[in-house]
């Protein structure tokens, strides 16, 4: 999962925990900012929030309040990037809309993109 380089790198066995049960443990009911920056695995790890019901009702009722995340891409795979595509657009499709998007400083695979849920921000206009 995520970068191969890293598990090279780092072959100590790692726990992963998916969003929800993180908050759970945590005893978080509500996030305001919610960062993805998991080197690559932030497609499985959004797959996943994108498919949990509970998750999705947190962001329906205004209770995730803004998304960043760090994308990372392939540009030699057409299948992976329309994968990317689609998950980018069910974010928007939740009711998030990106407010900043850089390129990721040093790379020119990564993008660092910021989203807000505009029932949190309703005065907010983006253009």
């Amino acid at each position: 999962m995520g970068d191969p380089q890293l598990s090279r790198s780092n072959p100590e066995p790692w726990e992963l925990r998916s969003i929800r049960r993180t908050m759970e443990d945590l005893g978080h009911t509500a996030l305001t900012v919610l960062k993805i920056d998991v080197e690559g695995a932030e497609w499985d790890a959004l797959a996943a929030f994108l498919s949990d019901q509970k998750m999705l009702d947190l962001v329906s009722q205004g209770k995730i309040k803004q998304l960043l995340l760090e994308y990372h891409w392939d540009p030699d795979s057409r299948a992976k990037n329309d994968r990317h595509a689609q998950l980018m657009k069910k974010i928007e499709a939740i009711g998030f809309k990106p407010w900043k998007v850089t390129r990721h400083e040093g790379s020119d695979c990564c993008l660092d993109v910021r989203y807000i849920q505009i029932k949190s921000y309703p005065l907010i206009i983006i253009k």
